[in-house]
């Protein structure tokens, strides 16, 4: 996330609560014109605190358990938002 900074994961499938990370793994990265482009400047940190979004969005991984998110959205480094396609189970 902090790589990509600004742009949407897509197709990220989930098992277990944890995403893969695969090599054909693509991304959509947003470049702004009067904005920061390169990677967020914590990439480079040795540690750092675990923000309260990525927590968040952990725990709603563990919650889908299984499956695939269509577009996960980034916004400085951070997540934003994700959809999942959902069906009516009857």
């Amino acid at each position: 996330m902090q790589r990509i900074r600004y742009g949407r994961i897509h197709r990220l499938p989930v098992r277990t609560g944890e995403p893969i990370m695969r090599p054909e793994l693509s991304w959509t990265r947003t470049v702004k014109v009067l904005g920061e482009n390169g990677p967020h400047p914590c990439i480079d940190a040795a540690d750092y605190f675990l923000r309260h979004e990525v927590r968040e969005f952990l725990q709603l991984l563990r919650d889908l358990g299984d499956g695939e998110i269509v577009n996960f959205e980034i916004r400085n480094g951070l997540p934003f938002s994700f959809e999942i396609e959902e069906t009516l189970s009857v």
